[in-house]
């Protein structure tokens, strides 16, 4: 028996795919085209122009996906230096916590793994690196509980989020990763 996944969401494509880029493109199972047509009244008949602004999960029933990524891949293969591909597909399994994100990152197709955040860090006391509470509070002092929540579930590099927070705060320029 197969593994099915509930697959949502699209990656735009900018500029659009022309038709003759669609139609020289890779073959693909698991994933679909979002085609747009724009009609053109002529003196000599009506013109029709089909574009490829979106890629998007085959259906939105839940369906195995096995090969969505290298599909994916191989569209940017194909296309990526001419094309943006911009937001991600989400896939939900059967068990539980079976969450991911399937994106483009520098020309690649990346399955992106959640992190599970509790909603509150865990006390100070007991730490088995003091030198981080005594960070996490003195953050939590200076920035709010947010500040404290994000670098205690390592999200980013704690001296870079105390820089980028001490920047912002002091109204210098602040370059956010993407």
């Amino acid at each position: 028996m197969a593994y099915n996944t509930r697959h949502t969401g699209k990656i735009t494509i900018a500029p659009p795919l022309s038709w003759a880029e669609i139609k020289r493109g890779p073959g693909l199972e698991d994933l679909r085209l979002i085609t747009d047509e724009a009609h053109t009244d002529t003196e000599t008949g009506r013109t029709t122009v089909i574009t490829a602004s979106a890629v998007a999960p085959l259906t939105e029933e839940p369906f195995t996906g096995y090969e969505m990524a290298a599909e994916l891949q191989a569209l940017v293969d194909a296309h990526g230096a001419r094309h943006a591909f911009v937001g991600h597909i989400q896939g939900e399994g059967e068990e539980t916590g079976d969450l991911w994100r399937l994106m483009v990152r520098d020309e690649q197709a990346v399955k992106v793994l959640p992190t599970i955040i509790w909603p509150y860090p865990a006390p100070a006391t007991g730490v088995a690196h003091p030198e981080l509470a005594t960070t996490l509070t003195t953050l939590g002092e200076q920035f709010g509980p947010l500040a404290v929540a994000l670098a205690a579930a390592q999200f980013v590099d704690i001296g870079w989020l105390v820089r980028q927070l001490t920047e912002h705060h002091t109204g210098g320029t602040t370059a956010w990763p993407a």
